[in-house]
């Protein structure tokens, strides 16, 4: 993401201006229309990139290296209906049937008051609130929003696996895909379902009571993504919750380690020793911290096609509990962007939680597009591909 330091006036007098329109408005302009006294000049922002999560792979990669080959990794991640004997009598590992951890309580959020009343005009310029409103005015008919921020540290991870996968298996588009999560993390075994509703199946056939939440399930977070369907949802009830406070604090529930990182290579490059790994690994978070400084973190802006809302998003309260009022994902994500919004149970602390696996499937077709904001500029990325060369020979060597 970019900031432009020239933005005009004129540019913000049109955006507050389209927030008196009659007709139906994204989720995001909704909540705007609460902060009618704003009168803050935008530095706009420009979207970095943009992915679609279609079927990538190729009948054969070309010059496929023997300790990364695509093919073998989109076996490994194909997803599956719920419906064998074998998934139903295995059930999960002991890992993932641990009691929940207590619910996570952020008090790291120290820069302002956190009320959407109380965004200060220099607060909303670090947000891209214009590109946001502009592309969910193109897919407001066809498609919903969801957004997840993250601390740059764990997008530049992302970035290393799509960089690792682009050495081993050149030809291969599979390197120029988002990877959410490590591709090659089993996550305790949880095996990797076609739909939010096999995975739910599978969960309840395992003992796992939902109503307690996902979220700190060890075992099972790693499977979903916790979002918001607007970028300032959650913004005046708990900065914890909230998908702006996070982009705009750099940070992350679970903060970036090496540890982490050792963990990731190992399962990238298994046949590692521990002292090679623990030295990949320190490079790695190296580079990360010399050539990826940034005070704003990085925002996911996903959206999901109307038909596949219900396979892949559940509604949410905190810790990723099902909301009891609104089973019907698809039917809630949609009244939210009508202005009948402030009707709806709990509208101002709904989240989502997004079902990745399916978006890990390198074989599944769909619609699925995200565009990823960040203040991180070509030079910096160039310098972190250049410390991270020497880390991705010595895992392909």
């Amino acid at each position: 993401m970019r900031i432009e330091k020239n933005a005009t006036p004129a540019g913000w007098e049109a955006l507050t201006a389209s927030l008196n329109r009659a007709a139906p408005r994204s989720t995001t302009e909704a909540l705007l229309c609460e902060m009618l006294g704003l009168n803050a000049q935008p530095q706009r922002a420009m979207v970095r990139a943009s992915y679609a999560f279609d079927s990538l792979t190729t009948a054969a990669p070309i010059s496929a290296n023997p300790h990364l080959d695509v093919t073998r990794l989109a076996e490994q991640l194909k997803c599956v209906p719920y419906g064998s004997q074998e998934l139903r009598s295995n059930g999960l590992t002991d890992a993932a049937l641990h009691t929940p951890r207590s619910p996570v309580s952020l008090n790291f959020f120290q820069q302002r008051d956190f009320r959407i009343s109380s965004w200060s005009d220099q607060d909303l310029r670090t947000l891209p609130l214009a590109d946001i409103l502009s592309t969910e005015a193109v897919h407001l008919d066809t498609h919903v929003p969801l957004y997840h921020a993250t601390q740059v540290g764990r997008w530049a991870i992302n970035h290393f696996i799509s960089q690792l996968i682009k050495a081993a298996n050149p030809a291969e588009a599979a390197a120029a895909r988002h990877w959410l999560r490590n591709p090659t993390d089993t996550q305790s075994g949880l095996p990797r379902l076609s739909s939010l509703a096999d995975m739910q199946a599978y969960l309840n056939d395992s003992g796992i009571d939902l109503a307690e939440g996902l979220d700190n399930r060890k075992g099972i977070s790693a499977a979903f993504l916790s979002c918001n369907p607007s970028i300032m949802q959650n913004s005046d009830v708990a900065s914890e919750e909230s998908t702006a406070d996070f982009y705009y604090s750099n940070l992350s529930v679970n903060a970036l380690n090496a540890t982490q990182v050792e963990s990731m290579l190992s399962k990238l490059r298994p046949s590692l020793n521990d002292e090679t790994c623990s030295e990949l690994a320190a490079q790695l978070v190296e580079a990360i911290h010399a050539e990826l400084r940034s005070d704003r973190g990085v925002l996911y802006q996903f959206f999901i096609p109307h038909a596949e809302v219900r396979d892949l998003v559940y509604i949410s309260t905190q810790n990723g509990i099902p909301h009891p009022q609104h089973a019907d994902s698809l039917d809630t994500l949609l009244n939210l962007q009508t202005q009948d919004a402030r009707h709806l149970a709990d509208a101002p602390s709904l989240q989502a939680r997004l079902y990745i696996h399916p978006l890990l499937d390198l074989t599944r077709g769909g619609g699925v597009k995200l565009n990823v904001y960040h203040e991180l500029t070509d030079a910096q990325i160039a310098a972190f591909e250049h410390r991270i060369e020497p880390v991705i020979q010595r895992l392909l060597a």
